[in-house]
């Protein structure tokens, strides 16, 4: 009732003169504050971690516009990913004990998160994964959507699939383990029926949710996943970059300040060869594959590549990202 009376005043003291559609028109700032703050006082839960994950949260954020902003990072691997690479931002970074692809204890661990974000006051959440955790992203920046209806969620996938469920025929052996623990374990079967088809489970009408996946252009797997998904989502936006690996990723990890040095970025490339977070999948590509891929798409029309760090600013600033470069 609470909810109906302020959103009634809302509209006879700020929009009623405006427009006769004032009704549609998205609400002030104030109000989502509003809604969050009772939905907090109404969220009288104490959710706990399930045993199966690992959680760290990070409070980097020292200017002002980052602070009511988290970044959720979903690895696709057993390591946290992004973990040296996100720079100026909250950071809530998720790793499982097991290959479940965050499968297992669905329900408790997004009611772990929403009581994170609630109790944090972030309005707004950007879900971070590549590959398979890519599409993780997507999915749980969707599922925390509908719980937090006041708060606005971006996913940032890189090379994400475009399915889980109905199974497929990916021999990965990760994958294959999956597989394993959905036929041993009824309940994470049932989670990856509900959340895993994406077809059906992204075609759900969200207002507060947009999805952006970004992959190599001439890796055609990847690009077959992204039109797939962006096919799937109407709250889904595609860009390619033009890159002939798995991992296109590894491109935003490096700003414009070196972009011009091939040397440092050389350096930079062998060392994230040694680094857990990104590296698993670019074992088999030569560091200079990948930095003369790197000097090629570092700059387009006169404009840089953004990097992961001013992807997600473009995000909180603008509230989307309509180009790659800038």
């Amino acid at each position: 009732m609470k909810e109906k009376i302020i959103r009634f005043l809302r509209i006879i003291l700020f929009d009623a003169f405006k427009s006769r559609w004032a009704w549609r028109r998205v609400p002030t700032q104030w109000y989502f504050d509003y809604m969050n703050y009772l939905r907090r006082k109404r969220f009288k839960e104490n959710p706990i971690l399930p045993d199966c994950y690992n959680a760290k949260l990070e409070k980097r954020a020292t200017n002002e516009k980052y602070k009511r902003t988290l970044i959720i990072s979903f690895p696709h691997m057993y390591h946290y990913n992004f973990l040296t690479y996100l720079e100026n931002f909250d950071c809530l970074y998720f790793s499982p004990k097991e290959m479940n692809y965050f499968m297992r204890d669905v329900s408790a661990l997004l009611n772990y998160t929403k009581k994170i974000i609630l109790d944090n006051g972030y309005n707004r959440v950007v879900c971070l994964g590549l590959s398979k955790a890519g599409t993780i992203a997507i999915i749980y920046a969707s599922a925390l959507a509908d719980k937090l209806k006041f708060i606005q969620f971006y996913s940032l996938s890189f090379s994400g699939i475009y399915k889980f469920y109905p199974w497929s025929l990916d021999r990965h052996p990760h994958y294959l383990k999956l597989q394993e623990i959905a036929k041993s374990d009824e309940r994470v079967l049932k989670n990856i029926i509900k959340y895993g088809d994406t077809k059906k489970f992204l075609s759900k009408k969200r207002e507060n949710v947009f999805h952006y996946n970004i992959s190599g252009e001439y890796e055609l797997r990847d690009m077959f996943n992204a039109y797939v998904l962006q096919g799937y989502c109407k709250y889904l936006k595609a860009f390619f970059i033009e890159c002939d690996f798995h991992v296109a990723v590894i491109n935003f990890t490096f700003n414009k300040k070196i972009a011009n040095d091939q040397k440092k970025i050389k350096n930079l490339m062998a060392l994230t060869l040694n680094n857990n977070d990104i590296a698993q999948n670019l074992s088999f590509l030569s560091v200079d594959h990948l930095t003369n891929t790197y000097m090629n798409v570092r700059k387009k029309d006169d404009k840089y590549l953004l990097s992961l760090n001013e992807l997600i600013d473009e995000l909180i600033t603008t509230g989307k990202i309509t180009s790659l470069y800038k």
